[in-house]
């Protein structure tokens, strides 16, 4: 059984009477005023007719014909207000108060037939379109204005995130890390990866820092340095089309006015970058990364002009004082030994003595050549060629040098060690390997991980050091250095059972991180490994 829904009271709004109930109770004052005027006109009338004697019928008949014209007069002014004024006033204020609450659909309810019907239609739903169509736009700019605050509160809060981050981190294939996927993120999943310009085989290119995206193969490892973009007088940044689906976006990484890096973003093409907003994320991810490039340029410039201060004092400082007291030793000891004759038993302890004071005036000469180099982050294997030269020029024997890839590149402090190791290995191997041919080998593995060989055709030697290279690998192998090798000619420290330059290359080796190992058996040569891991990435820059 279906139940009638009760029709609203529009008499009331807010528990107070409304302008439609108070026209109603007007409606209901002036018929009750009419009707009791009427009842109290017609009882006087009755009244007098009935004082009237019945002889005077004229009087009677005039007095009754009054009555009549007097009700019929109040019934059509009732009607004719009712139809022309009350009916309308209430339809209209009852239409009012139902838009008032929101029923835009709300019609005059006035019978069709009423002459007042369609005039107060047509305008009522006129009014009501209009009105209508004023809260449809309302809605609207509501909606579009809190999208609106919405994404300037997203934008907000994403360069706060870049900028705090940018600020707090330490080192820049972080910042780019965290910027990428801040990027990400905020263009919905878009792909997102930070190149920098970094020195190649051929001169310059572009290297892949960071990504977003878990394949790596999506965006390429190296990039020529074409792909760069090209810094612009505008602010704007625009995105170019890449493919029918998707467009690209670079971001440009300034160092001073120069563009040593980009952002590049891969987003739908449908996506809209061009906003006002949009660039805005992407003008301050520019400045950001420039800040942090200046920044660390800045410190790294101030860092390596200490650095290199403090180095040409120490080479000044052993100039002055272990050089000088070297060559003085070395004097005094040739003065020494002029004096005294070739068969004296200390004669050939005191020429001992001039050669070791010779080879550590090398050393310290070599050391303060060492602390005068440039600094520099990474250096090539000229070290070991000129090592190689030197000693090729001094000695009967042949020394081969063999590298795989030219662009094998070693720290400063690698670079040192490296000269030192092959430097004695050679010198060890003239002295007491009695070799006819030595070979140095320097390799990479496509991991990245670096090596140099020494290995001499000599006699070798049976050297518990040899087995005590395994010991040192596996005590090294937790280093994030490499391995190091080191000469066939520690023959010398068997005989004099002293294993002092070998315990120093193995000690010089690991200050770097690397494993020494060395293989010798007697007739067999000597061989001295030295292997190194890849570069990491702040010291690739």
């Amino acid at each position: 059984m279906q139940t009638d829904i009760p029709e609203k009271d529009y008499t009331t709004r807010r528990g107070e009477l409304s302008a439609y109930g108070r026209a109603v109770n007007s409606s209901r004052l002036l018929r009750y005023l009419l009707v009791s005027f009427a009842v109290v006109t017609v009882a006087l009338l009755v009244y007098a007719l009935l004082l009237i004697p019945s002889s005077h019928t004229v009087a009677r008949i005039v007095i009754v014909l009054g009555i009549a014209t007097l009700v019929t007069g109040y019934i059509c002014i009732w009607r004719i207000s009712k139809e022309h004024f009350v009916d309308p006033d209430l339809a209209f204020r009852k239409w009012l108060q139902q838009v008032c609450d929101g029923e835009l659909d709300a019609r005059i309810e006035l019978p069709d037939s009423h002459r007042h019907y369609k005039e107060l239609d047509f305008h009522t739903r006129n009014l009501a379109s209009a009105l209508r169509q004023l809260s449809s736009d309302m809605e609207s700019l509501v909606a579009t204005q809190t999208q609106r605050l919405e994404n300037q509160n997203r934008v907000v809060e994403l360069l706060f995130q870049v900028t705090s981050d940018v600020a707090g981190e330490l080192d820049l294939p972080s910042v780019l890390d965290t910027v990428c996927t801040h990027l990400s993120s905020w263009l919905s999943d878009a792909k997102v990866a930070a190149y920098l310009v970094e020195s190649v085989s051929d001169g310059e290119g572009l290297k892949l820092k960071a990504t977003s995206v878990a394949d790596k193969r999506v965006f390429a490892a190296d990039r020529p340095l074409a792909d760069l973009p090209h810094a612009r007088d505008s602010s704007v940044i625009i995105p170019s089309v890449t493919a029918s689906t998707e467009q690209c976006l670079k971001i440009p990484i300034y160092k001073l006015k120069t563009v040593t890096g980009m952002v590049e973003v891969i987003v739908a093409k449908e996506q809209d970058l061009t906003g006002v907003e949009s660039q805005r994320i992407f003008q301050t991810v520019s400045e950001q990364l420039s800040m942090f490039v200046a920044r660390e340029s800045a410190l790294e410039s101030a860092h390596n002009a200490s650095l290199i201060r403090e180095r040409n004092e120490l080479g000044a400082e052993i100039h002055d004082s272990l050089a000088q007291t070297l060559l003085a030793a070395r004097y005094q000891t040739s003065l020494l030994r002029e004096t005294l004759q070739k068969t004296t038993p200390v004669y050939n302890d005191l020429v001992r003595i001039e050669n070791m004071i010779d080879e550590a005036n090398v050393e310290v000469r070599g050391l303060i050549g060492e602390y005068r180099k440039p600094l520099t982050e990474h250096r090539y294997t000229d070290t070991i060629q000129n090592v190689i030269d030197e000693f090729n020029r001094d000695s009967p024997i042949e020394v081969f040098f063999q590298l795989d890839n030219p662009n094998i590149r070693f720290t400063a402090r690698e670079d040192s060690v490296i000269e030192r190791i092959v430097r004695e290995s050679l010198v060890n191997a003239k002295k007491y390997s009695e070799a006819s041919m030595i070979r140095v080998y320097v390799h990479d593995e496509p991991s990245g991980v670096r090596s140099v060989l020494i290995e001499d055709d000599g006699v070798g030697f049976c050297n518990e050091l040899a087995s005590q290279g395994s010991l040192l690998e596996a005590t090294a192998a937790g280093s994030t250095r490499a391995i190091a090798g080191a000469t066939g000619a520690q023959r010398a420290e068997k005989n004099t059972g002293d294993h002092i330059g070998l315990s120093i290359m193995r000690d010089r080796a690991l200050t770097i991180g690397a494993i020494l190992t060395i293989d010798s058996e007697p007739g067999e040569g000597t061989r001295v490994f030295l292997k190194l891991p890849p570069l990491a990435l702040s010291e690739e820059d």
